[in-house]
């Protein structure tokens, strides 16, 4: 081998050795290492970002398609609940995966899907907060179904998805607690639901992303030792010749 390539497959090894288990940090499912972190999402990028895009365009169709829900069952405000899920949230939507096509970026798409998983969820809750507490759409179940479709089916940083679910429950609360109009039943199982759904989806994406860094560091392990054995034999074979 060329001295040139021996010294690109010393790097690559070097940089794979500075890769191991006690880089992971499991109280935020994330690598202690910026270099780690930054390669890992370097991998997401590149490995499934496609089937990713697809998700997203799904979710994004789901939330404009419940516009017919919108049209059927409400009468007040209809029109301010159409601007916001058709002509505000949608768009920025489909703006913010788009985004995902930028070089720079690509290695950011989980926190644009959190990002664009708060939009959503936000926007439900104003419509709850603008809209009669009585004979309006159970809005609340909205929410609840993309917490459950982006934890299963999102990659998502830990930290930005607890935010994201996190802030979206608490502004729920606010908007049940301070309106008069939501009876006490509504108030507490509201709540219930809402505060249940948000810890299954965090403890969801935690699990997932626990999963999928684990095996991808595993993978990296493996890869760093196959080219370390490598170097080892290369070096054993230029010793057998020069003797």
């Amino acid at each position: 081998m060329p001295r040139g390539q021996r010294r690109n497959a010393a790097a690559a090894s070097d940089k794979t050795a500075r890769v191991s288990m006690a880089d992971f940090d499991r109280r935020t499912a994330s690598f202690r290492s910026k270099e780690t972190e930054a390669a890992y999402r370097r991998y997401l990028a590149s490995a499934d970002l496609p089937q990713q895009r697809l998700v997203w365009l799904l979710m994004t169709g789901v939330y404009f398609l419940y516009g017919t829900l919108d049209i059927l069952t409400i009468s007040d405000r209809l029109q301010d609940v159409l601007v916001m899920r058709w002509l505000i949230i949608t768009p920025l939507a489909l703006f913010l995966g788009a985004l995902t096509f930028v070089e720079r970026l690509k290695p950011y798409t989980g926190h644009l899907f959190a990002a664009c998983v708060f939009l959503s969820a936000i926007s439900v809750t104003w419509m709850i907060a603008i809209l009669p507490a009585q004979g309006s759409p159970p809005y609340v179940v909205g929410i609840l179904i993309i917490f459950i479709f982006s934890s299963c089916n999102v990659q998502m940083p830990f930290l930005a998805a607890s935010a994201a679910y996190s802030l979206t429950t608490t502004a729920y609360a606010a908007v049940v607690l301070t309106n008069p109009e939501f009876n006490r039943v509504d108030v507490i199982a509201g709540l219930f639901f809402m505060i249940s759904s948000a810890g299954a989806a965090i403890a969801t994406n935690y699990v997932q992303e626990i999963r999928l860094r684990m095996i991808w560091l595993t993978n990296e392990l493996r890869a760093g030792d196959a080219r370390r054995i490598e170097k080892l034999m290369i070096e054993a074979t230029a010793a057998d010749s020069s003797k």
